[in-house]
């Protein structure tokens, strides 16, 4: 009987953090990508990583997020540093996927490499789609949004591909 009784509460000790891992709704997460621009003569690319927050039973959440986005724009390259705040609309989840609309607001600093000018920091808007896909222990995503930075003079646009995933 005591064996019986250790056995069950081992494997209940067990499973419980995978269950209450299951309920949070925090999730980290690492992500990268192609990065486009139509000022840009190539492609260039972004890492990073952000913070998520689903609310379990509402189809709205949270993301906060960084990024190193270089890009070649013709007269050189440069790097955009950017932390944007978000707001994560996910009107039809499914089993599989979760399609989802994210926008908000952040603060991009641009910097020219090789240049001993100093860079600037500025305010910006993004919005775009995307889908969360969960599979045993690993959720993945993918999503594409529009940024658009306020900056002194001409703007500066660009859209990240992102594939990431979150623990």
């Amino acid at each position: 009987m005591n064996k019986l009784v250790v056995s069950l509460a081992l494997c209940a000790a067990l499973g419980i953090p995978s269950i209450a891992r299951a309920q949070l709704p925090v999730s980290f997460g690492i992500a990268g990508g192609p990065t486009f621009s139509q000022e840009a003569s190539e492609v260039g690319y972004h890492i990073g990583g952000l913070i998520d927050i689903s609310l379990p039973l509402l189809p709205v959440g949270f993301r906060v997020d960084g990024f190193i986005n270089q890009i070649d724009f013709g007269g050189g390259k440069r790097r955009i540093f950017d932390v944007t705040a978000n707001v994560v609309y996910a009107p039809l989840p499914t089993p599989l996927a979760k399609p989802y609309f994210i926008g908000g607001v952040g603060f991009y600093s641009t910097r020219i490499i090789g240049s001993s000018r100093l860079g600037q920091e500025d305010i910006g808007l993004n919005a775009g789609a995307g889908a969360k896909f969960n599979f045993i222990a690993l959720k993945v995503f993918l999503d594409a949004r529009y940024h658009h930075v306020f900056s002194d003079g001409d703007a500066t646009s660009f859209i990240p591909v992102t594939i990431g995933i979150m623990f």
